[in-house]
């Protein structure tokens, strides 16, 4: 089943890291994988800021000679290439978008904007605006926590990290328990709280929304929304049971042993997740946001000492420096898929017998702070995966 997000922008991939534009890879020294006992691959949010420098959540200051007061427009860029944008009416405007090295952005839309339910009078206006800007917009770079969009007419619109409103929610978190009970899923599920941004995951879908502290001990969660993949039932139904959690929050406080309870609907315990393996030797399966119109059904990856072999059978050798990969494909059918050329997000590529690898031809890697491993495809979007070992 092709994955397909249907509203706000999902798990946020990178935040601040210094430099004027495009961001080189950032290296160690290059080192073969036969020694899986030293090898790791990076992590963190310095990491991903190499493969998706775009990615997470944006605060527009202005676009062109307005500016827009406060956070009413706010953009978030997330995984497999796609973002939402607003400006006080709501809906999101899910739209796709390709940002590549040489400093050049492609935005593509599946559906035509259509202005919703505004907060004021004022809304309509930044909201166009905004949608009109990203209709045409054609590069982009990057300062640390300043990111400057021109379109094709030169108009260059600036954005902003927001400041995180509860510094103590901060982070990824893990859930205990929901409504009283222990989870008792297969896949421990996990929390992040971002600026202006909640999302979380069961270990197939990722689902989110905005939220804001009006209050202390208080959360305002706006509307939910998750991708849709295809998964087992059991995931399938792990994921309904923490989406319509989460949407039911409405505050917080602090609980014993550095834990955090969400309070809402049902109480919702988390704890802080331990520190992940950076080794990258293992098997892993598409997860979460995985990329967006690129995604047709299984997707598995098996990483052994120096090869890697995904779910079409088709196999490369690979080196690792720093976030960069390399690899050297085996001349045999499965590895025959044609290389992407062109980003068309509206057709359905990997997965079962169409190889992941010599389609996407991934050139670089990272995990996450949860351990999930970020590909950065040819055509400039991400894979996420997640063990499966």
């Amino acid at each position: 089943m092709r994955g397909a997000c249907l509203a706000i922008s999902v798990l946020a991939l990178a935040a601040c890291n210094a430099g004027a534009g495009p961001v080189a890879d950032a290296g160690t020294s290059s080192e073969s994988l036969g020694d899986m006992a030293a090898t790791t691959v990076p992590m963190g949010e310095a990491a991903l800021a190499q493969i998706d420098p775009l990615g997470g959540t944006w605060i527009v200051r202005s676009v062109g000679m307005r500016d827009f007061p406060g956070d009413w427009g706010r953009v978030n860029f997330s995984g497999g290439g796609f973002f939402t944008h607003e400006a006080g009416c709501g809906g999101g405007h899910p739209a796709f978008y390709q940002a590549r090295a040489d400093g050049t952005l492609e935005v593509r839309r599946r559906e035509a904007v259509r202005i919703g339910k505004c907060e004021g009078d004022w809304a309509p206006d930044f909201e166009r605006r905004l949608a009109a800007f990203f209709d045409k917009a054609a590069t982009w770079s990057r300062d640390g926590d300043v990111l400057r969009l021109t379109d094709s007419d030169g108009q260059v619109a600036v954005l902003e990290r927001p400041a995180d409103p509860v510094p103590a929610l901060a982070g990824r978190w893990q859930i205990v328990t929901i409504g009283g009970q222990v989870w008792t899923g297969s896949v421990t599920p996990t929390v992040q709280f971002q600026p202006g941004w909640m999302s979380g995951s069961a270990g197939c879908n990722t689902g989110g929304a905005q939220w804001s502290a009006p209050a202390p001990g208080r959360i305002a969660v706006g509307s939910f929304a998750a991708t849709q993949m295809g998964c087992s039932q059991e995931l399938l139904e792990s994921d309904s049971r923490l989406f319509g959690a989460l949407a039911g929050v409405t505050g917080y406080e602090a609980g014993a042993e550095g834990r955090m309870v969400l309070t809402g609907r049902q109480e919702i315990v988390l704890e802080r997740p331990p520190a992940p393996s950076a080794r990258l030797k293992g098997r892993y399966r598409g997860c979460g946001n995985t990329i967006i119109g690129l995604y047709g059904g299984e997707l598995t990856m098996d990483f052994a000492s120096d090869t890697a072999t995904d779910q079409a059978g088709c196999r490369a050798s690979y080196s690792v420096d720093g976030t960069a990969l390399s690899l050297d494909f085996d001349d045999s059918p499965a590895c025959s898929t044609p290389r992407i050329d062109r980003w068309d997000e509206g057709r359905d590529y990997a997965g079962r017998e169409v190889s992941t690898l010599a389609l996407l031809r991934p050139d670089a890697l990272a995990f996450d702070e949860t351990g999930q491993l970020v590909m950065r495809a040819a055509d400039g979007r991400t894979l996420t995966l997640c063990r499966a070992d």
